[in-house]
């Protein structure tokens, strides 16, 4: 059979064809959905590689039993001839596949650190910078169309690697990674997804917030240990023992106010909750919310929490494990009570009116305790809160509660809404808690 021949190369190509080695824009869908970068530069060439690429396609780069991998019998004669390839333990692919040509390993989707975003006539920008690499990033979204105009286009652009990377280097494809991104199929993909997951990232496209939308999260993926649901409304999100036993890092930002919640995740290590204001804290006591409530008292694992206008009146926190709380403008968190005899960093910014705060003496989780326990120091940021009387003595009286050297001020504003609402005294370091506080 004729080879088809390669276009020519082209200013707007991404990566090398795994067929040939030119320059190509056409990526493999089944690697795609996994996060892994494969591609060709015409339908030919893919025809052509799929006798040897179809054993470590996608989920099956990340299944393959050893670190080679076998030329299939329908790749032909050549490929039988070349017998087994080292599979480079960066980007999952036969260290040979793309013709001796620089492996490439996108921005890991779920180490990625929003920066922020702006909107214009041509579209949509969004700003990142890469946890695996440091390097900071522009992606322009214009349509379904979204690629790299600025800064670094690959986490990691260099030689395959058929030995085992150091631990500490997330330059990696990470196998049986999923990343979704809204649109009018998301749901269908959302319900189609594979068990075998284990992280899954849903982000928006950058083309609006829907916030009506009746997105439902209630898949059975046993294998899920990181989920990252960002700026996508959702109707109802359902994370069980039953469906999603084993996650242990969770991040919801803007996921709607009138999400049904249903978070019981006894594994869970890392909570993260950017703007959430739960509709079924509005007609309790305290404005406590029986779903965040939930959430947090499964999690007797938990180790950080982080939540950045998280507005809810109440809070309540116990577990051995944990060590750092950081709640940041929850403008109405009222009364806060923790059983944390680790907990070496709580960070209370921008927090108007929390008048309660309690740290347990005792609790039945002490007896897990080792007997040679020592409470560790506990650091504390106060900056742009208003504390009541009660709040700064506990602060006081906590047998290792220290003053953050880093106070953190904040954006100016923060700073005047707490002198505008609360009098004076509540800006800047605001961490006069240590000090005689007027009785």
């Amino acid at each position: 059979m004729k080879a088809a021949a390669p276009p020519a190369p082209s200013p707007a190509a991404t990566g090398v064809c795994a067929q040939c080695g030119a320059p190509a824009t056409k990526q493999c869908g089944g690697c795609k959905r996994y996060n892994v970068q494969t591609y060709y530069c015409c339908q030919g060439h893919q025809k052509e590689n799929w006798g040897t690429h179809k054993v470590a396609c996608g989920a099956k780069a990340a299944a393959a039993p050893s670190p080679t991998v076998i030329a299939a019998a329908e790749g032909g004669a050549a490929a039988a001839a070349e017998g087994t390839y080292a599979k480079c333990a960066r980007c999952l692919q036969p260290c040979n596949a793309h013709g001796g040509g620089p492996c490439r390993v996108p921005h890991p989707v779920h180490l990625r650190e929003d920066m922020g975003s702006s909107f214009g006539p041509g579209g949509a920008q969004s700003f990142f910078q890469c946890g695996a690499c440091g390097g900071e990033y522009t992606v322009k979204t214009a349509g379904e169309l979204s690629r790299i105009t600025e800064g670094p286009r690959h986490c990691f652009d260099g030689t395959h690697s058929s030995t085992p990377l150091a631990l500490s280097d997330e330059r990696r494809v990470v196998p049986n990674t999923v990343h979704l991104s809204s649109g009018p199929n998301l749901q269908r993909e959302i319900d189609a997804l594979p068990e075998d997951v284990v992280t899954l990232i849903v982000t928006s496209t950058g083309d609006g917030y829907d916030e009506n939308s009746v997105l439902k999260l209630r898949s059975a993926l046993p294998r899920l240990e990181s989920l990252q649901l960002v700026d996508v409304s959702f109707a109802e999100i359902h994370l069980t023992p039953a469906l999603t036993p084993n996650v242990k890092k969770l991040r919801m930002q803007n996921i709607g106010d009138s999400c049904v919640l249903n978070v019981v995740l006894p594994k869970l290590r890392e909570v993260t909750i950017h703007y959430f204001r739960p509709e079924d804290c509005e007609w309790t006591e305290w404005g406590a919310s029986a779903r965040i409530d939930a959430m947090l008292a499964a999690a007797t694992k938990l180790r950080s929490f982080d939540a950045y206008k998280l507005w809810v009146g109440s809070l309540s926190f116990t577990g051995n494990s944990l060590e750092s709380v950081v709640i940041h403008r929850s403008d109405g968190l009222e009364s806060l009570k923790i059983w944390a005899p680790n907990l070496q960093n709580l960070v209370l910014r921008a927090c108007y009116a929390l008048t309660v705060l309690d740290f347990l003496v005792s609790h039945p989780m002490e007896s897990l305790l080792p007997s040679n326990h020592v409470t560790p120091p506990l650091a504390v940021v106060t900056a742009n809160s208003r504390l009541g009387v009660q709040a700064k003595r506990s602060l006081r009286n906590h047998p290792t509660a220290v003053k953050a050297p880093k106070q953190f001020s904040g954006m100016p504003t923060e700073g005047m809404f707490a002198a505008m609402n609360f009098g004076g005294g509540a800006s800047g370091d605001n961490s006069d808690w240590g000090e005689s506080d007027g009785e």
